[in-house]
C-alpha cells in the first residue's frame, strides 16, 4: 500500500478512537477459564505507556477511549495513575475522553476509589457474579466483592451509580446463577450489568446449560419488568434497545486490526487484542496464530506507525475469520437459518481457540448466548411496550430509560 492509496482506509478522523493498554502480565488471581498463560511478570515501561497515551491524547476524536488493562492494572498503581497524569498533561483542548479501566475489585481500597472518581475513570469490575458464582475464583472472593460493593454504596453511591460497570464470564459453571447475580448487584446498587460467554472453550458447555441459560434469561426479564427506570430496569446490558441490524454478511466481526482500535502489549507491541497478546499467550493454537501472525502491529512507538496500521488494515480486511460467514454453522444449527443472525456477534477468538479448529464452526455457547438473548430481549422490549401504552391509557409518565452517557473523564483539555 502506497500513501495514495491511504483514502481507502483512513478514518475521516485522525487518531486512535480507542486505546487498551496491557499494563501488567501479573494477576492476582488464577481463574481456570482465563486465557492468560503468564509465564515471568513484565510491566509496560514508561516510555511505552506514555508513548500510547500520547496517541489518546492528541486524536481527533472527540472522544476517545483509554483502556486500562492486564492481568490486574491494580497491581501497577503506579502505572494507573502515571497513565492518567500523562493523558491530562498532554491533552488538546476540547478532548474529553472516556477513561477506564477493567479490574477484578480486589485492590479497590478507599484510596484508589476515590482518586479514580475525582478523576472520571469507569471501573469495569470483572467477576462472575455474586454470591455463589464468585466462589471459583476464590473462597474469599464473594465476601471480598460484596465488601467493596457495600462500601461504594455507603461511601460512593454515585460511584456505583454511574461510575461502575460489572462485566460477568458467563460459562457452563456459573450460568445457573445468573439471575441470582443479576438480583444481587442490583439489591447493591449496581446499575450496569454486562455478561458475556467466555471465548476460551467450555467443554461443560451441553443442551442443559442452553435450556438453564433460556430459563435464567426469563426470569432477568422478569425481575427487571418488576423494577422501576432508576432501581435498574435497564441495568442488564443484553436487553437495553435493539442492536442496529447489519446486512447479512456485510461488516466485520470486530475491530480486529482496525487502524484505530489499539491493543498495545506490555512490550510497546500493537497486538490484535487481548486474546492474541504474545506476552501472555505466547503459544496458541493453529487458526488462532492464522489470525494473530498478520495482524501483529509495530511497536507503539516506533516511527511509520500509522503507515504501518494501515498496512495491517489492508491484511485484516482480507482475513476470512474476520467477517461473518453464511456457510456458517453452530452444533445447534446452520448461522444462514438462525433468525438472530442480523443481530448476532460472536468472538472471532472463540472459534480460533476452540478445539475443532474449524473456521466455519461457531462454539455452541456462542450460538446459544446470540440467539437466547435476541430471543429475550425482544420479550423484553415487548413487555415494555405494552406496560407503557398502559400506563400512557391511564395518564401515568412514562417509565422509558432516560437517555444518559457516562461523563467524560476529568483532564485538564476537556
Amino acid at each position: 500500500m502506497t500513501r495514495t492509496d491511504r483514502s481507502a482506509w483512513q478514518p475521516l478522523v485522525a487518531g486512535p478512537r480507542a486505546v487498551t493498554l496491557m499494563l501488567t502480565t501479573r494477576c492476582n488471581l488464577a481463574c481456570a477459564y482465563c486465557p492468560q498463560r503468564r509465564g515471568p511478570p513484565h510491566a509496560m515501561s514508561a516510555r511505552t505507556l506514555e508513548a500510547a497515551v500520547r496517541l489518546v491524547a492528541r486524536t481527533g476524536h472527540a472522544r476517545p477511549k483509554l483502556v486500562l488493562f492486564g492481568g490486574e492494572p491494580l497491581l501497577e498503581k503506579g502505572l494507573v495513575f502515571r497513565a492518567l497524569d500523562r493523558l491530562a498533561r498532554h491533552a488538546r483542548p476540547g478532548l474529553a475522553p472516556d477513561v477506564r479501566i477493567v479490574t477484578n475489585g480486589l485492590l479497590l481500597d478507599d484510596e484508589t476509589t476515590d482518586r479514580l472518581e475525582e478523576l472520571g475513570v469507569t471501573v469495569e469490575l470483572s467477576c462472575d457474579g455474586l454470591p455463589e458464582a464468585q466462589e471459583r475464583r476464590g473462597p474469599d472472593t464473594p465476601a471480598r466483592l460484596y465488601a467493596l460493593l457495600l462500601r461504594l454504596a455507603s461511601r460512593q453511591p454515585g460511584f456505583l451509580d454511574t461510575r461502575l460497570v460489572a462485566r460477568l464470564t458467563l460459562d457452563s459453571g456459573n450460568v445457573t446463577f445468573l439471575s441470582r447475580s443479576f438480583d444481587s448487584l442490583i439489591q447493591l446498587g449496581v446499575r450496569e450489568i454486562q455478561p458475556a460467554p467466555v471465548y476460551t472453550p467450555d467443554p461443560g458447555w451441553d443442551d442443559a446449560c442452553a435450556e438453564t441459560l433460556d430459563a435464567e434469561l426469563e426470569r432477568v426479564v422478569d425481575e427487571a419488568l418488576d423494577l422501576g427506570p432508576a432501581d435498574g430496569r435497564f441495568a442488564f446490558g443484553p436487553l437495553r434497545g435493539v442492536p442496529v441490524r447489519r446486512p447479512q454478511h456485510s461488516r466485520a466481526a470486530c475491530s480486529l486490526g482496525s487502524p484505530d482500535v489499539l491493543f498495545v502489549d506490555v512490550d510497546g507491541r500493537v497486538a490484535p487484542c487481548g486474546a492474541f497478546a504474545d506476552s501472555v499467550n505466547p503459544s496458541i493454537p493453529t487458526l488462532a496464530e492464522e489470525l494473530r501472525g498478520p495482524l501483529r502491529g509495530p511497536r507503539v512507538a516506533a516511527s511509520g506507525l500509522e503507515d504501518s496500521l494501515a498496512r495491517r488494515w489492508e491484511t485484516a480486511t482480507r482475513l476470512p475469520l474476520l467477517h461473518p460467514a453464511s456457510d456458517r454453522n453452530s452444533p445447534r444449527d446452520t448461522c444462514a437459518s438462525c433468525e438472530a443472525l442480523p443481530e448476532c456477534f460472536v468472538c472471532p477468538a472463540s472459534i480460533a481457540f476452540a478445539p475443532e479448529q474449524d473456521p466455519c464452526l461457531v462454539p455452541a455457547i456462542q450460538c446459544d448466548w446470540n440467539r437466547l438473548v435476541a430471543k429475550h430481549r425482544r420479550a423484553f422490549q415487548r413487555r415494555l411496550a405494552s406496560r407503557e401504552a398502559d400506563l400512557q391509557r391511564a395518564g401515568s409518565s412514562s417509565s422509558a430509560a432516560a437517555t444518559s452517557a457516562v461523563t467524560p473523564a476529568r483532564i485538564d483539555g476537556a
